[in-house]
């Protein structure tokens, strides 16, 4: 492992978003992004934010990405 680009480079695949397989296992259980936020006790926002916009869930856990819009 000389450098980081050669290692990524050489992969077959993409990495995988986290909120593309939160999206995958929503669609199999039939549960929407608005009862999914229900369940989790946040935001439909907050959940559209990691399904859909690629934010990974521990910057918006520490504060780390903040939204040009109002999150309730």
């Amino acid at each position: 492992m000389d450098n980081w680009q050669d290692m990524t480079d050489t992969r077959l695949v993409r990495p995988i978003h986290p909120g593309e397989v939160i999206a995958d296992i929503l669609d199999d259980l039939d549960i929407d992004s608005t009862k999914f936020a229900e369940i989790l006790g946040v935001s439909n926002q907050i959940v559209n934010i990691i399904l859909y916009i690629k934010i990974k869930p521990a910057r918006l856990k520490f504060g780390l990405y903040k939204p040009s819009f109002p999150v309730s």
